[in-house]
C-alpha cells in the first residue's frame, strides 16, 4: 500500500491498496465526532462481479465459504431509540444466465451467511451516537465472522448551498472506496480536510491519518 497526498486545492490525502486491518483500525480510531455516514462490509471480502466472465469465480467463492450470493441486509441507526434497525430487501436481483442461476439458488437454498452488510449511522442528532455503538458493540463482532470493510464514508461537516443546486453536500470526512467504476479496481481510503474544518480538526485528522499507514 502506498499513501499519496493530493492538489493542495483539494486537501485530501489517500492510501492505495488499504490492507483490512487498516480500514479496521481507521474505522476504531477515527478521531472526530461524525455529523453522517455509513459503511458496507462483504462476506470475506468477496468482490462482487463486474462481468460475467467473473460471476463464475464471485460464486465459487460464496459457495466456498458458505456465503449466499447476492444477499444484503442494511442496519439503520434510529437516533430517537438510539438503536439499530434490520432491513432485508424485498428482492433479490440474481444473475439472468441459466448456468450461473444455477449456482446462485444452489447457494441460497441451504442458507448461510449475509453476502453485504450495509450500516447507516442517520443525520446530525444520533448519527454519531449509532457510530460509537457500532464501535463498541457490532465492528467486532463482525471481523470475527469474516466480514470485510468494502466501502464507506465518515463525515464531519457539510456544506449547505441555496439556489438551482440548494441542498447539503458532505464536505469533510473519509472516505473508503474499492475503486473506480469502468477502471482497473484500485481500492483506497481518502481524508478529505479545509472545507469546513478547524485548522485544529485539520491538524487531529491528518496527524491520525498519517498514523493508521505506520
Amino acid at each position: 500500500m502506498s499513501a499519496e497526498e493530493e492538489t493542495e486545492e483539494s486537501k485530501s490525502l489517500r492510501i492505495l491498496n488499504p490492507s483490512p486491518n487498516l480500514l479496521v483500525n481507521a474505522i476504531k480510531t477515527f478521531p472526530e465526532k461524525i455529523l453522517t455516514g455509513g459503511l458496507s462490509f462483504l462476506a470475506n471480502g468477496i468482490p462482487l462481479s463486474r462481468s460475467r466472465e467473473d460471476a463464475g469465480t464471485y460464486l465459487s467463492a460464496c459457495k466456498a465459504h458458505g456465503v449466499m450470493p447476492y444477499t444484503q441486509m442494511k442496519l439503520s441507526h434510529e437516533g430517537r431509540r438510539d438503536s439499530f434497525r434490520a432491513e432485508l430487501p424485498r428482492e433479490l436481483f440474481l444473475t439472468a444466465h441459466p448456468k450461473e442461476l444455477d449456482i446462485a439458488v444452489e447457494g441460497l437454498i441451504p442458507g448461510g451467511r449475509i453476502y453485504r452488510l450495509e450500516i447507516d449511522f442517520g443525520f446530525a442528532w444520533g448519527a454519531d451516537s449509532g457510530f460509537v455503538k457500532f464501535k463498541e458493540h457490532l465492528l467486532e463482532q463482525l471481523c470475527k465472522e469474516g466480514y470485510v470493510p468494502d466501502m464507506g464514508e465518515l463525515w464531519v461537516t457539510h456544506d449547505s448551498t441555496r439556489g438551482y443546486d440548494e441542498g447539503d453536500s458532505m464536505a469533510d470526512g473519509l472516505l473508503i472506496r474499492p475503486g473506480e467504476l469502468g477502471a482497473p479496481a484500485v481500492p483506497y481510503v481518502e481524508l478529505r480536510t479545509g472545507q469546513k474544518t478547524t485548522p485544529e480538526q485539520d491538524q487531529t485528522l491528518k496527524d491520525w491519518f498519517k498514523g493508521i499507514e505506520s
